[in-house]
């Protein structure tokens, strides 16, 4: 992406007015013709990166490159990650699962990307006029519950002292948004699910919310150490399924998933997947829960954030290596010949503009300050810590934040943001 450009501004930063006048800019114009993209040579770019994990980790911590960080890590108050063959192994890590991102997905982005233009520029002048843009709050609806005489959820003994809870998905998208026909059709997805781990009676409930290509109860209750935080800190623990992961991926080929670059999906996946966490918030409260948690690690940090700016206040907020802003991301991630095109920094601004409505950037928490907690790596090659986590931080308002030295893919081997988060769960006066 240019320096400088539109892309390159945070959600927050962007003002009513400028995204007022950019729907109108884009709704008057000609189409642009999307050119002609050399896919061969750029999936073939793509492999190549497969080579690259080793020297790049080893450039991230030779002096060069730590003094280029130097000049950007402190002023945005982030700490400087070690020079050190650890870090160098994490990033080593991050990189190829970068590189296995982009293999995996960038063929099918960059051939769906007119479809995928076409719709948001349909789709700015909708949520100027339904005035989305302005007030991203009147884009969700309140999660409606089922009447007591209804069956839901549907709850299953799962073994181990485990509960699996199913429920159709109350959320749908506007009729009139591009691609809301599309999302619709991803029929598995309309049935929610969840896991759960509970004792009868009152007690605390933490809910986390799982990552990108998660949603796997035996990985998820281990990564979020479940059965710790039901046995030793006394909490009810709920496990939820976000959209398009585990029994709710949609059998088409290419697959869709969440996140995405197909711009609308990854809106309705998001606002999704916050009416689900709701609507699971909202059946916790009928349970004699004493206080509730909600806790998630990367795309799930991202839900848990937007989730906690719609909600009223919660007993504690926990965002893990969290994720603020989706095409920003994906344009890091993008091959340097497509970034430089003039064409494609719209897009990505585009892009930004109709992610505020899903953005946990455009909403301030309800729960105290002193209750909002933040982990993410200072050597985070898939999530920046700077434009991600860090951005969280300030617009959060600085509250608790860890940071590790490590990157984000093996960030859980270490015990250190397991007790950063029990000490949260402490503090907040959730774990008994």
């Amino acid at each position: 992406m240019a320096q400088g450009s539109r892309a390159d501004v945070s959600l927050d930063e962007m003002a009513d007015d400028e995204a007022t006048q950019l729907a109108g800019e884009l709704a008057g114009a000609p189409l642009p013709k999307v050119p002609q993209l050399p896919l061969g040579r750029i999936l073939a770019g793509s492999v190549s990166h497969l080579a690259l994990p080793v020297p790049k980790a080893l450039w991230y911590v030779l002096p060069p490159a730590a003094r280029t960080r130097k000049g950007t890590h402190p002023a945005a108050s982030v700490p400087l990650p070690a020079a050190s063959p650890m870090v160098a192994a994490h990033v080593a890590g991050d990189e190829f699962a970068r590189a296995v991102f982009a293999l995996g997905r960038t063929g099918a982005a960059l051939a769906s990307s007119p479809r995928v233009d076409r719709e948001m520029r349909d789709a700015l002048p909708l949520f100027e006029e339904r005035g989305w843009l302005a007030d991203p709050g009147t884009y969700h609806t309140q999660p409606v519950l089922p009447t007591r005489s209804a069956p839901w959820p549907k709850l299953r003994k799962a073994g181990g002292g485990w509960e699996s809870m199913s429920f159709l998905s109350g959320y749908a998208p506007d009729p009139d948004e591009p691609g809301a026909e599309r999302w619709n059709g991803y029929v598995d997805n309309r049935l929610a699910c969840a896991y759960v781990l509970r004792r009868p009676g009152p007690r605390p409930w933490v809910v986390a919310v799982h990552g990108m290509s998660m949603g796997r109860p035996l990985i998820d209750r281990r990564i979020f150490r479940a059965a710790h935080l039901h046995s030793k800190l006394g909490l009810n623990v709920l496990l939820p399924v976000l959209p398009l992961h585990g029994g709710r991926r949609a059998d088409l080929r290419p697959r869709p998933g969440l996140p995405t670059t197909d711009t609308m999906d990854d809106i309705h996946g998001l606002a999704q997947a916050a009416y689900d966490v709701r609507m699971l918030l909202a059946w916790i409260r009928s349970q004699d829960a004493t206080g509730i948690g909600l806790m998630g690690m990367s795309l799930g940090g991202y839900v848990t954030a937007l989730v906690a700016g719609l909600e009223p206040a919660l007993d504690c907020v926990i965002a893990g290596i969290p994720a603020v802003d989706f095409p920003a991301i994906f344009a890091a991630h993008t091959p340097k010949s497509v970034r430089r095109m003039p064409w494609f920094q719209e897009h990505v601004t585009m892009a930004q503009t109709l992610h505020r409505v899903v953005s946990p950037l455009s909403f301030t928490p309800a729960t105290p300050g002193d209750r909002r907690y933040i982990y993410a790596g200072t050597a985070d090659r898939l999530l920046d810590p700077i434009a991600q986590g860090g951005a969280l931080w300030e617009h959060w308002g600085r509250p608790q934040i860890y940071w590790f030295d490590r990157g984000h893919v093996a960030h859980v081997r270490g015990a250190d943001v397991g007790r950063f988060v029990d000490r949260a769960l402490h503090e907040s006066g959730l774990a008994i």
